[in-house]
């Protein structure tokens, strides 16, 4: 839930607009990326040690992976940028799906 609230509040202030600016076409269009996620990084540790515990967490995992990005999908749905979809499979999705694996995957 942390990582929904400051995912929002970042995709907001990237999209903020100065007094007197026009929006930037691009921006709109596509919203932009956002890279680190550092409780996305927690959560993947946090889920590696369930998996580490016992494999049938991988359950938890793969469901964890789905609801963030719908949650990345329906932040940029709210926040007005015109096509959500595409841009949040695949400037937030592919990252998402990285950040979870690369820190849930046990080491061998």
């Amino acid at each position: 839930m942390l990582d929904r609230a400051d995912g929002r509040r970042r995709l907001i202030a990237k999209l903020s607009i100065p007094p007197g600016n026009r929006a930037d076409y691009w921006m709109l269009r596509h919203g932009p990326m956002l890279w680190f996620r550092p409780w996305r990084l927690v959560a993947g540790l946090m889920l590696g040690c369930a998996v580490g515990v016992k494999w049938s967490a991988l359950s938890f995992v793969a469901v964890f992976g789905i609801l963030t990005v719908l949650w990345d999908l329906s932040a940029r749905r709210t926040a007005g940028i015109r096509h959500w979809v595409v841009s949040g499979l695949w400037r937030d999705g592919i990252l998402a799906f990285f950040q979870i694996i690369r820190w849930c995957w046990p080491p061998t």
